[in-house]
């Protein structure tokens, strides 16, 4: 490497570090990032969430606060069956990352 002069300083290839770092950042997952559709459902119910999102976990909670339906997802993507869910208004809750989010669900 040649002298490189930085404030007229010359700095020797021995004062110089190089560093190898990721130029890309994964993407966050937020509730607003989260994808629920549609909504509301009569049958299935999609997920969606950032690429980065390798598994996750789903929870479907009843307005009395009980588990109605829970499973682990591979991916950052897939379809529930909610057909045996009576009508209502429930809460999806979904874990990943370690971090909870939560979505409003109506099924018809």
């Amino acid at each position: 490497m040649d002298d490189i002069r930085f404030y007229n300083t010359v700095l020797a290839d021995s004062d110089i570090t190089l560093y190898d770092a990721p130029t890309a950042v994964p993407d966050l997952v937020t509730n607003d990032n989260i994808k629920v559709y549609p909504n509301p459902a009569s049958n299935k119910i999609s997920v969606q969430l950032p690429d980065s999102v390798v598994k996750y976990d789903m929870q479907i909670i009843n307005q009395l606060g009980q588990v109605c339906m829970s499973t682990e997802i591979a991916g950052g993507a897939g379809d529930i069956d909610v057909a045996a869910l009576p009508a209502g208004i429930y809460i999806m809750k979904l874990t990943c990352n370690g971090n909870s989010f939560y979505k409003k669900i109506q099924k018809n």
